[in-house]
């Protein structure tokens, strides 16, 4: 089964970027904001922590082994 809210975290504009590719001071806003800014206007890591933690919730009340496979970058 294909679980949406398992997909890896949206980084906005900078997906696919390389990083030393994007402009240091939003790099520096990041890592001063870790949990709630959203790199290049993507996804915070609050909010992708918060769609994955539902689906492992929801495994964990379901009380079967359950593997989770994610497909190569």
């Amino acid at each position: 089964r294909v679980v949406a809210d398992l997909r890896e975290m949206d980084f906005g504009r900078w997906e696919g970027c390389a990083w030393d590719a994007l402009a240091r001071t939003e790099f520096d806003a990041w890592m001063a904001d870790f949990r709630t800014y959203r790199p290049g206007h993507g996804e915070s890591v609050q909010t992708f922590m918060a769609r994955v933690s539902t689906v492992f919730d929801e495994t964990l009340l379901q009380g079967q082994a359950t593997a989770w496979i994610t497909p190569p970058a």
